[in-house]
């Protein structure tokens, strides 16, 4: 993972160079539901897409009345993230903007299914052109705040670290001021930062807190020149977006209002996260033709 040019970041076909209009013109949409010629350029040339009303409000719904279960909120198997702190659920407080539950298809299947659903498969499957492999997912309240960033620099899969695609999907209509998700179009071209031997990712216990601050630096100086967007989807629009593009999350300026949402982070199934390194004992299973594996709960579930 270290030493890696440029050109060795991704194998996606959407991020080849040499892809012109032409090319899009002719792929064949045919067998396709969900997806549009215009979903895959924008991809390729902004780093993001949105497919919109893509999951049920009942899918959705279902999965919100599991989350919100009194039982659930008690519930010592379910584990949180807090900054850098892994904790369970039963000890967090996921009302507070950085909390985030963890890979919730482990234990339920109403996640399973908004998180594997067709589109997300259809989206994946057509610019992977193999089988799909889930693993990670994200459930927030409220807004992150977030700053600006690149997943790959946290989120580490390999050989290829940018084939990493992410799908943002909301489970409320999203309004102003509730800490917005925000991204700049066209970034996941721009800038590919480099830490210690010339890695993509950081880590903490080689790379100076200087660095990182660095380039956290250059991301908000990049959002000063490029157009920064905030994004106000509706209740089961997806947004996918491509492992380069610098995003975050906004101020919250009004506390009273959430931001209910579920991220999923995906790759190749040839591919495989770094925690696979640390300790294959993982859970794995499949769903709707998707692998799914995690890095906090053991195979033996």
């Amino acid at each position: 993972m270290e030493n890696l040019n440029d050109s060795e970041l991704s194998s996606l076909w959407t991020d080849d160079p040499k892809i012109t209009l032409d090319f899009f013109q002719n792929l064949n949409f045919e067998k396709t539901k969900y997806i549009k010629k215009d979903n895959l350029i924008e991809f390729s040339k902004k780093g993001f897409t949105v497919i919109k009303n893509a999951i049920s409000f009942e899918d959705i719904d279902k999965l919100l009345l599991c989350i919100n279960d009194e039982n659930f909120k008690k519930n010592n198997d379910i584990f949180t993230s807090y900054g850098e702190n892994i904790l369970k659920l039963s000890d967090s407080d996921v009302n507070k903007p950085i909390s985030k539950i963890l890979d919730l298809y482990v234990k339920f299947n109403e996640a399973k299914q908004v998180l594997c659903h067709d589109s997300i498969k259809e989206f994946l499957e057509f610019v992977y052109k193999e089988p799909v492999k889930l693993f990670q997912s994200l459930y927030l309240k409220k807004g992150s705040t977030q700053c600006l960033h690149q997943d790959p620099a946290y989120v580490v899969i390999q050989p290829h670290p940018y084939n990493i695609i992410a799908c943002w999907i909301a489970l409320e209509d999203v309004k102003e001021g509730s800490g917005e998700l925000v991204y700049i179009p066209g970034s996941h071209n721009k800038m590919k930062f480099r830490y210690g031997n010339n890695r993509i990712h950081y880590n903490r216990q080689k790379d100076s807190k200087e660095l990182h601050n660095h380039h956290l630096h250059v991301l908000k100086e990049m959002s000063k020149e490029m157009s920064l967007v905030h994004y106000f989807p509706k209740k089961g629009d997806i947004l996918f977006w491509h492992a380069g593009l610098v995003h975050g999350g906004s101020e919250i300026t009004n506390h009273s209002l959430t931001r209910q949402s579920i991220v999923g982070h995906y790759c190749p199934n040839s591919e495989w996260p770094y925690y696979y390194n640390i300790d294959n004992n993982r859970f794995v299973s499949e769903f709707n033709n998707i692998n799914l594996v995690s890095m906090y709960y053991k195979s033996n579930l």
